[in-house]
C-alpha cells in the first residue's frame, strides 16, 4: 500500500524494515493519517493552554492532533479560558471559529487566510493576540467580541449581531470595509481606529475615541452614532449618514470626499469640520445647527432648502453648489470667502459670509431681511442674480469686481438694494423690481448698461456715470446728476425721471425719453437725445453741446429753454411739426434737419448761426441770427433775422398765412433758389399789401432764382403786390429765372407782370394781368330729325373792372357746316364784373348710321383779356342704327353648331355671336334687313345642305329669335337667303332659293307677316345646281329686285327679276365658260341711286370678284379678293360701314374664316370671323 505524502503526515517513527531477499527494499516512517486543512477543536485537556500540545485538540475522528499551517480551529462552547498560541510568530491558519464565550486568545502573531468568525450567543470573547492576513471578521453571535491587540486583517468586517469592541488602537486594518448591521454594535473603547469604509444600520459607539473611515467607495451608514468621539471622513468616495444621531456629541470631520446627510440630526450635535477638498452634501430640506469649521475650500451641495445656523469658522472658504437654497444664519468668521456656483445663497445675518470675499458664479444671492454686507464681491458669471424681498433694505458696501470678462447683476423682488462700494464690474445691471440705489459716486463702472423694468426704480445716492440707461421703470435723480450713454449704444427709457439733478447724455448713440418726466435739467454732451413730446423733457432747460442732436419725433410744443453751447452747432431733427416756445439761447449754432416744420416763436436773444438743411424753419419772433437755407429746405415766418442766404433748391417762403419777414442784413437767393409768396385779397382795415413779403435792409441778390406765387382769391386786374421791399436806393441784383423786367407769368390761373424797380424804385413788385378767357367743349347726340341747339360757355378767369369783348366763329372738323350743323360767328361782350357768356350752335339731325363727328368754336380778337383755351370742340355722337348690316356666318362642318355674327355698321368690328341652328354643323347662309320694321337690322339665316325643309330663322338685333319656318318642305339640300322690300310695304321681305339637288326654285316671303309673296324658277326646270340670291333696287323704281346666280354645273348665269312684277330686268354671263357657279350680291356702289351687281366665282376658279352697273349692265370693277392660288370660291355681299359702301368677300372652304371689304377694288377691311384654324368657309350678307 502506497500513502501519499500530500494527504498524510508523519506521526511516529516506524523502525522495523522489510527486506526482499538479502537486501533492504523499503524503510517506512510511521504516518499520521489526517486531512490538510484539518478542522481541529479546542478541548483544553492537555493540562496547559498551549496550542502546540496535541492533547488540547481533537480532529474530526476525536484523535489528538496539534494544529499545523492551514488548519481550521474551533473554540467550542463548554470550554473557556485562556488559550496561548505558542507557535512561532506568523503561524498561518485558514480560519478561527469561536463558538463559546469566555475565551481569551493570546500568544504570538497569527496569520488568517480566511478570517475570524464569532458566533458566540452571549458572553465575552477577547482576542489578545495580533492577527494579520487576507481574512476578515464575521461577527454573528449576540455576544461581545473584544479586540485587545492591534490587527492587520485586510478582509471585510461584518457585525451581524452582538458587539465588536475595540480597545486597542489599530485593531483593524486601515483599509478594512466594516459593516455594522441593524441590531449589532461597533464600540471604540478608548482606542482610535481607522477603517476603509463603514456601512450598515447598527450602532457605532465612539465613546471618546476617533473613528476614521473612508476610501474611494461610496457607502451609507444608516445606524446610530453615539459618544463624544470624532468621526473623520477620508477618501474620495461619498459617505452617507442617514441615521438619527441626536445623542452623538462628537465632531464630524470631512477631510476628503463627500459626506452626505439628509437632515441635521444625521450629524449629531457636535461640530462639523470640512477640509480643503471636502463636500457636505445635503439631500433633504433641513436646518443644521452644528458649528462648522472650514479648514480649506469646502463645498456645500444641496438640492433643497438647507439652513446652516451654527457659527462657521476657520481659515477655509465655502462653495455653494446644487439647485437648492442655502441659508447662512450664523455669526460667521471664516476667512476663506464664499462662492455661489449654483442655487441660492440666503444671507440671514450681517456676518453670514465671514470676512472673505463673495464670488457669484451663476447662483443667486438672496437676503432675508435688512442687511449690510461689507464683503468684497466678485462676479464670475455672465449675469448674477441678487434678490431683495419687499420691505427689505440691503447695502453692499464692499467692492464688486469681476473675473473672466464682463459680468453683470440682475436685481429681483421688491426690496431696496444699495451699492455703495467703488465697484469695478463692467457687465449689465438689470433692475427687475424694487429700488437700486447707486451711492458713493462709483457704484458701477462708467460703461455699465443699466435696464430698469416697469415698477422698479433706479435711485441716486451720489452723482453717477453709467454706460447706458433703458427700460420702463422710474429714475429718481434726487439732488444728484446722472450721466448715461458713454458706451455709445442707443437705448430707450420709457419710465419717469424725477429729481432736481441733471440728466446728462453722453456717447455717440441715441438716448430716447418717452416717459412723463419731472426732472429739472437735461444736458446733451454727445450723440442724440430723442423725445416725442414736451412732457418727456422735464421742467428745466435743455443744454445742447456742439455736434449733438436733439431729435423730436412727435408733434409738440416744447416750452423748455433750449441752450446751445459754444464751439460748434447743435442739430434739431424733427419729422413732424414742432414749436419751441420756451426760447433759444447760447453762443452755438443751430442746424435744422428732418422733414418736419420747426417754429421758433419765443422772443429770444439768440444770435447763433442757423442752417436749415431739411424741412421747414419758421421764425416767428425777433432773432439776430444769419440763416442759410440748403437745397430742399424752407425758411418762413414773420419774425426778424440778420441775413438770409438760400442755396439752389432751397425755398424762402416769408410769412405764415401770409406775413412779413424782416432782415437787417442781406438777402441772397442763389441760382435755383425759390422765393415762394402767397397773395391774398385786400380787406377793409388790412394793410394795403397783406401778401407775403420780405423787408430787406441790406443788399438783395436774385440772379438765377425762381419765383412761385400762390393766390387764395381771384384778384382784380391791375392790383400790385410788393414781394421784396428793398430799403434805400440800392438796386436789386439780378432777376428771377425767365422773368426779366416787365415779364408776364401766371400763378393759379392768374396772370401777373413783374418789376424789379417797382414801388419806390428798387422793390420787387408783381401786378395782376387782365383776365384769361377760355371756352369749354360740349358733346351732344345728333338726333334723327330737325335741329337742336348746343351751348358753349366762355369763362373769364377773374372779374375785370373793364368791359371785355371776344370774337368767335365755328370751323368744320369731320362735321360739315350746312349738313351737320349751322355755322355761327359773332362777338361776346362781358360787362365789368361778369365772368361767363355762352355761344349757341344749331345741330342738324338725321337717321344715317355714321361715326361721331366734330366741329370747333374758335375765340379771337380779345379786348382787355387774354386768351387761354381758345378753341372749344363740339362732338356730335351718332345715335342711329342701320336698317341693314353686314352678317358673317362660320360653319364648323363637323357636327358642332356654326355661328353667325353681325358686323358693326359704323366701326366694322365683329359683334356678338349667335348660334342659329343648334346641333347643325353644316353651312349657314346669311343676310340682314329690317324684317320686323323696328328700324334695326335683323339677321336672316338659311341652313345649308343636310338640314330638313330649307330651314330659315330670323333673329332680332339683340339675338332674340323672332321667326322660324321651312321654305321647301321635305328638301334637305340647303337654301340661300337675302332680304329686301320687294312689295314696297316698308318691311324687308325674305327671299329664299333652293341649293343644289332641287329645281332652281326661288320664293319670296313677306317680312311683315311671313306670307308667300312670289314663287318661280330662276333657270331651266331641269337644272339641279342650285340658285344663289341677292335683293336690291336695280332699276330704281322703289321696289327691291331679285338678283340670282346659278350654282355649279352650268356657265355662271346672272339674272335680275323685277320685285314689282317679276319680269326679267337683266340677264348675262359673269365668267364666260366657267361652270363652277357664281355667288351674287347687290348694292349701290357708284352712288347713282341704283343697286349694282356683284359676282364672286364659285369653287374651282381663282377668287375673282366683278361689279356690274345696275343702270347699264357694264362691268365696273374686276379684282381677286384672295391669292390667285386659292380656288375654294369667294362668297360676296354689299355692306355699309361708317357711311361707306363696301364689297364684302368671304373665303370658301380651304382657307381661314377670312372676311375682307373693298372700296373701288381696293382692300380697306380685313378680319377673321372665327378661329384661325377653321377652314370650312364663311358667308357674308
Amino acid at each position: 500500500m502506497l500513502l501519499s505524502t500530500l494527504s498524510r503526515r508523519f506521526r511516529d517513527t516506524f523502525t522495523p524494515r522489510t527486506r526482499i531477499g538479502a537486501r533492504t527494499w523499503l524503510q517506512l516512517t510511521a504516518l499520521e493519517d489526517r486531512s490538510v486543512p484539518a478542522i481541529l477543536t479546542w478541548t483544553g485537556a492537555g493540562g496547559n493552554t498551549l496550542w502546540t500540545n496535541v492533547n488540547n485538540w481533537e480532529d474530526e475522528t476525536l484523535a489528538n492532533v496539534a494544529p499545523v499551517a492551514g488548519d481550521r480551529l474551533i473554540f467550542p462552547t463548554g470550554v473557556s479560558g485562556l488559550t496561548n498560541n505558542d507557535y512561532p510568530a506568523g503561524f498561518t491558519l485558514n480560519d478561527i471559529q469561536i463558538q463559546g464565550a469566555g475565551y481569551t486568545l493570546t500568544g504570538n502573531t497569527l496569520v488568517l487566510t480566511t478570517g475570524l468568525a464569532d458566533s458566540v450567543a452571549s458572553g465575552t470573547t477577547e482576542i489578545a493576540l495580533s492577527i494579520s492576513g487576507a481574512g476578515g471578521i464575521s461577527k454573528t453571535g449576540a455576544g461581545d467580541l473584544v479586540l485587545i491587540a492591534g490587527n492587520t486583517l485586510t478582509g471585510t468586517v461584518t457585525i451581524d449581531a452582538g458587539t465588536l469592541t475595540i480597545t486597542a488602537t489599530e485593531s483593524l486594518a486601515d483599509t478594512v470595509a466594516v459593516t455594522v448591521n441593524t441590531g449589532a454594535s461597533l464600540i471604540l473603547d478608548g482606542a482610535d481606529e481607522t477603517i476603509g469604509s463603514l456601512t450598515g444600520g447598527g450602532t457605532v459607539s465612539l465613546g471618546t475615541s476617533t473613528l476614521t473611515a473612508g476610501d474611494g467607495s461610496d457607502t451609507t451608514f444608516s445606524g446610530t452614532l453615539t459618544g463624544s468621539g470624532n468621526l473623520i471622513k477620508t477618501g474620495t468616495g461619498t459617505f452617507t449618514l442617514s441615521g438619527t444621531n441626536s445623542s452623538y456629541t462628537g465632531t464630524v470631520a470631512v477631510d476628503a470626499g463627500t459626506l452626505s446627510v439628509s437632515a441635521g440630526t444625521n450629524l449629531g450635535t457636535g461640530a462639523l469640520t470640512l477640509g480643503g477638498s471636502a463636500t457636505l452634501q445635503v439631500t433633504g430640506a433641513t436646518s443644521i445647527g452644528n458649528a462648522v469649521t472650514l479648514n480649506g475650500a469646502a463645498t456645500v451641495d444641496n438640492a433643497t432648502a438647507v439652513t446652516l445656523s451654527g457659527a462657521i469658522t476657520g481659515a477655509g472658504g465655502l462653495t455653494k453648489t446644487g439647485a437648492g437654497q442655502l441659508t447662512l444664519s450664523g455669526t460667521n468668521t471664516y476667512l476663506g470667502g464664499t462662492t455661489v456656483s449654483a442655487g441660492g445663497l440666503v444671507v440671514a445675518n450681517d456676518d453670514a459670509l465671514g470676512s472673505g470675499a463673495l464670488t457669484l458664479g451663476g447662483g443667486t444671492l438672496i437676503f432675508d431681511a435688512d442687511r449690510t454686507v461689507a464683503n468684497a464681491i466678485t462676479l464670475n458669471a455672465a449675469v448674477s442674480t441678487i434678490v431683495v424681498p419687499p420691505a427689505t433694505t440691503v447695502t453692499l458696501s464692499g467692492v464688486i469686481s469681476e473675473t473672466g470678462g464682463a459680468r453683470g447683476i440682475n436685481k429681483f423682488d421688491g426690496g431696496a438694494l444699495t451699492l455703495s462700494g467703488a465697484n469695478t464690474f463692467t457687465g449689465p445691471v438689470a433692475l427687475n423690481g424694487g429700488t437700486l440705489t447707486l451711492a458713493g459716486g462709483a457704484a458701477v463702472a462708467d460703461t455699465v448698461a443699466v435696464t430698469v423694468a416697469g415698477g422698479a426704480t433706479l435711485a441716486l445716492g451720489a452723482t453717477e456715470t453709467i454706460g447706458s440707461l433703458a427700460g420702463s421703470g422710474a429714475v429718481s435723480l434726487g439732488a444728484f446728476d446722472l450721466t448715461t450713454g458713454g458706451n455709445n449704444g442707443s437705448t430707450t427709457l420709457s419710465g419717469a425721471v424725477s429729481g432736481t439733478g441733471t440728466l446728462f447724455k453722453n456717447g455717440t448713440g441715441t438716448f430716447t425719453l418717452t416717459g412723463t418726466n419731472t426732472h429739472t435739467n437735461t444736458t446733451v454732451l454727445n450723440g442724440t437725445l430723442s423725445v416725442a413730446t414736451d412732457a418727456n423733457l422735464g421742467t428745466g432747460q435743455i443744454v445742447l453741446g456742439p455736434g449733438t442732436t436733439f431729435q423730436i419725433t412727435g408733434t409738440t410744443d416744447i416750452d423748455n429753454t433750449i441752450v446751445i453751447g459754444g464751439g460748434g452747432s447743435a442739430t434739431i431733427d424733427n419729422a413732424l411739426a414742432v414749436e419751441f416756445s420756451g426760447g433759444l439761447s447760447g453762443p452755438g449754432g443751430l442746424t435744422k434737419t428732418g422733414a418736419g416744420e420747426l417754429t421758433l416763436s419765443n422772443n429770444s436773444s439768440y444770435s447763433g448761426a442757423i442752417v436749415v438743411s431739411a424741412g421747414t424753419l419758421l421764425i416767428d419772433d425777433n432773432f439776430s441770427s444769419a440763416v442759410q437755407v440748403a437745397g430742399g429746405a424752407v425758411l418762413g415766418g414773420t419774425g426778424d433775422l440778420l441775413a438770409v442766404s438760400v442755396a439752389g433748391g432751397g425755398t424762402l417762403a416769408p410769412g405764415g398765412t401770409p406775413g412779413r419777414l424782416d432782415l437787417t442784413g442781406d438777402l441772397t437767393l442763389d441760382p435755383g433758389a425759390i422765393l415762394a409768396a402767397e397773395v391774398v385779397e385786400n380787406t377793409p382795415g388790412a394793410p394795403s399789401d397783406p401778401n407775403d413779403r420780405v423787408n430787406v435792409t441790406g443788399a438783395v441778390t436774385l440772379t438765377g432764382a425762381t419765383l412761385t406765387v400762390t393766390t387764395g382769391f381771384t384778384p382784380t386786374a391791375g392790383n400790385s403786390y410788393i414781394l421784396i421791399n428793398n430799403d434805400g436806393a440800392d438796386a436789386v441784383v439780378g432777376t428771377f429765372v425767365g422773368l426779366p423786367e416787365g415779364a408776364t407769368f401766371f400763378a393759379d390761373g392768374v396772370g401777373f407782370t413783374i418789376s424789379y424797380v417797382g414801388n419806390d424804385g428798387n422793390d420787387v413788385v408783381i401786378t395782376t394781368l387782365p383776365p384769361v378767357a377760355s371756352i369749354d367743349s360740349v358733346t351732344t347726340a345728333e338726333g334723327n330729325e330737325g335741329t337742336h341747339v348746343v351751348t358753349f360757355t366762355v369763362t373769364l378767369s377773374e372779374p375785370s373792372s373793364q368791359t371785355v369783348t371776344i370774337d368767335y366763329a365755328t370751323a368744320d372738323g369731320t362735321a360739315v357746316a350746312g349738313s351737320d350743323y349751322v355755322a355761327a360767328s359773332g362777338t361776346l361782350t362781358f360787362a365789368p364784373g361778369e365772368t361767363s357768356k355762352t355761344i349757341a350752335v344749331v345741330v342738324n339731325g338725321d337717321t344715317q348710321a355714321e361715326a361721331n363727328e366734330t366741329f370747333t368754336v374758335v375765340l379771337s380778337g380779345a379786348l382787355n383779356a387774354t386768351l387761354g383755351a381758345a378753341t372749344g370742340t363740339g362732338t356730335i355722337t351718332n345715335d342711329d342704327s342701320a336698317a341693314k348690316s353686314t352678317v358673317v356666318s362660320v360653319s364648323t362642318g363637323g357636327g358642332t353648331a356654326g355661328t353667325v355674327r353681325l358686323v358693326d355698321p359704323v366701326t366694322g368690328a365683329p359683334g356678338q355671336e349667335v348660334v342659329a341652328f343648334a346641333g347643325f354643323g353644316g353651312e349657314i347662309r346669311v343676310a340682314s334687313g329690317d324684317v320686323d320694321g323696328d328700324g334695326r337690322a335683323d339677321t336672316v339665316t338659311g341652313a345649308g345642305a343636310g338640314a330638313a325643309g330649307g330651314h330659315v330663322k330670323v333673329f332680332a338685333s339683340d339675338g332674340t329669335l323672332i321667326r322660324s319656318f321651312l321654305a321647301f318642305d321635305g328638301f334637305t339640300g340647303g337654301v340661300f337667303v337675302s332680304t329686301g322690300d320687294v312689295n314696297g310695304d316698308g318691311f324687308d321681305d325674305i327671299v329664299v332659293s333652293a341649293d343644289a339637288g332641287s329645281a332652281p326654285h326661288v320664293k319670296v316671303f313677306s317680312g311683315k307677316d311671313g306670307a308667300l309673296l312670289q314663287s318661280f324658277l330662276a333657270y331651266d326646270a331641269g337644272f339641279r345646281g342650285g340658285v344663289r340670291v341677292s335683293v336690291a333696287d336695280v332699276d330704281g323704281d322703289g321696289f327691291d329686285d331679285i338678283v340670282t346666280g346659278n350654282g355649279a354645273g352650268a356657265v355662271g348665269h346672272v339674272k335680275v327679276f323685277s320685285g314689282k312684277d317679276g319680269s326679267v330686268l337683266q340677264s348675262f354671263l359673269a365668267y364666260d365658260a366657267f361652270t363652277g357657279g357664281v355667288y351674287v350680291a347687290a348694292g349701290d356702289l357708284d352712288g347713282d341711286g341704283r343697286a349694282d351687281i356683284v359676282t364672286g366665282a364659285g369653287a374651282g376658279a381663282a377668287p375673282h370678284v366683278k361689279v356690274f352697273s345696275g343702270r347699264t349692265g357694264a362691268q365696273q370693277q374686276s379684282f381677286l379678293a384672295y391669292g390667285a392660288q386659292f380656288t375654294g370660291g369667294v362668297r360676296v355681299g354689299v355692306g355699309v360701314i361708317d357711311g361707306r359702301t363696301y364689297v364684302l368677300t368671304g373665303a370658301g372652304p380651304g382657307a381661314g374664316p377670312h372676311v375682307k371689304g373693298f372700296v373701288d377694288g381696293v382692300q380697306e377691311l380685313s378680319l377673321l370671323a372665327g378661329s384661325p384654324s377653321f377652314s370650312g368657309g364663311v358667308y357674308v350678307g
